[in-house]
C-alpha cells in the first residue's frame, strides 16, 4: 500500500508537472493566438478545446486518488492532449504562414494600387492640360471664325459696292456712247 501511495504521489507530481506544462503551453498558445489575430470563432474554438482539456484534467486528477488504472488513463489522456496541442500548434503555424503570405500579397497589391493611382493622377493632370489646350484652341477658332465671318461680310459689301460701281460705270459708258 505504501508503495502504491508513493507511486500515486509520484504520478500525481508528474501529473501536476504536466498540468503546469499544459498551462504554460496554453499561455503560449494564447500569446500566439493573439499575435496571429485569428478570428473570434477560432479563438472560441481553441478556448473551448482548452477548457475541455482542463475539465478532463480535473476528472483525471480525481480518478488518480482512486486507482492506478485511473492514473494510466490520465497519462493516456495527457498524451492525447499534448498531441492535440501539437496539432493546434501546427495549425496555428500554418495559419501564421498563410497570414504572412496574405500580408505580403496585400503589400504587393497596395504597392500596385499606389502605382496605378499615381499613374492615374499623372494621366488626369495630362488630360486636364489637354482639355485646357483644347479649350484655348476652340476659343482661338471661335475668334478666327468671327474674324473670318467679319471679313466675308466686308468682302461681300465690297463686291456689292463694286457691282454697283460697275453698273454705274457701264451706265456712264452707255450714256457717253
Amino acid at each position: 500500500r505504501e508503495f502504491m501511495e508513493r507511486k500515486l504521489d509520484e504520478k500525481e507530481v508528474q501529473l501536476n508537472s504536466m498540468h503546469e506544462e499544459l498551462n504554460v503551453m496554453k499561455e503560449e498558445l494564447d500569446a500566439v493566438t493573439g499575435k496571429l489575430n485569428v478570428t473570434e470563432d477560432d479563438l472560441h474554438t481553441v478556448t473551448a478545446h482548452l477548457n475541455r482539456t482542463k475539465d478532463e484534467l480535473i476528472v483525471v486528477t480525481s480518478e488518480l486518488n482512486n486507482t492506478e488504472d485511473s492514473l494510466e488513463k490520465v497519462t493516456s489522456e495527457l498524451n492525447s492532449t499534448q498531441e492535440e496541442l501539437q496539432t493546434v500548434t501546427g495549425r496555428l503555424n500554418r495559419t501564421e504562414d498563410v497570414l504572412e503570405r496574405t500580408r505580403v500579397s496585400l503589400d504587393s497589391e497596395t504597392t500596385r494600387r499606389n502605382r496605378t493611382e499615381e499613374e492615374l493622377s499623372r494621366t488626369k493632370v495630362s488630360l486636364e492640360s489637354e482639355v485646357t489646350r483644347r479649350n484655348r484652341t476652340e476659343e482661338e477658332l471661335s475668334r478666327t471664325k468671327v474674324s473670318l465671318e467679319s471679313e466675308v461680310t466686308r468682302r461681300n459689301r465690297t463686291e456689292e459696292e463694286l457691282s454697283r460701281t460697275k453698273v454705274s460705270l457701264e451706265s456712264e459708258v452707255t450714256r457717253r456712247n
